[in-house]
């Protein structure tokens, strides 16, 4: 009697590694014909790059978003995306900066985003003030540093 219960606990093992085993097979080889994969792992594009920076950068979490931010303006850069797109990522990269305290690197990046915002939209845009409006803000700091070391000079 202890033997048939033996025999069965046994081949109740077995049919569960059996099972284990095809399923571990067919999990290796899901998304595979004739070896080539289906399925064709795709970086984001630039613009969910920025929108998943943009959601940490709401929540105030600026050294998380930082790398998506700088990944966007790459991928923005290396699949010639739009203009549109391009200054976008520039300007989300001034702000960027700037909250983190990079003041000229977020300069820099503004005064990029500027320039190809003149050149895709017209004169009087309303994104072009706010992006001037975010230039002076990050400027102004900056000189009011200018001028406090002036004022430090001893004569």
């Amino acid at each position: 009697m202890a033997r048939k219960e033996n025999t069965n606990h046994t081949s109740r093992k077995n049919r569960t590694l059996l099972f284990l085993l095809v399923c571990s097979v067919l999990l290796l080889s899901a998304g595979k014909v004739d070896g080539k994969k289906l399925l064709v792992k795709k970086t984001p594009s630039p613009r969910t790059l920025r929108a998943m920076a943009r959601v940490y950068m709401a929540y105030g979490e600026y050294e998380k978003a930082q790398p998506l931010a700088e990944k966007a303006l790459m991928s923005a850069k290396n699949e010639n995306a739009s203009d549109t797109e391009l200054c976008s990522c520039l300007i989300d990269l001034a702000y960027l900066y700037n909250e983190l305290g990079r003041l000229e690197d977020a300069e820099k990046m503004c005064i990029l985003g500027l320039r190809l915002q003149e050149k895709v939209y017209y004169e009087n845009h309303p994104y072009i003030a706010h992006t001037l409006t975010n230039l002076s803000s990050i400027i102004k700091p900056r000189a009011d540093i200018k001028r406090l070391k002036l004022l430090w000079i001893e004569p």
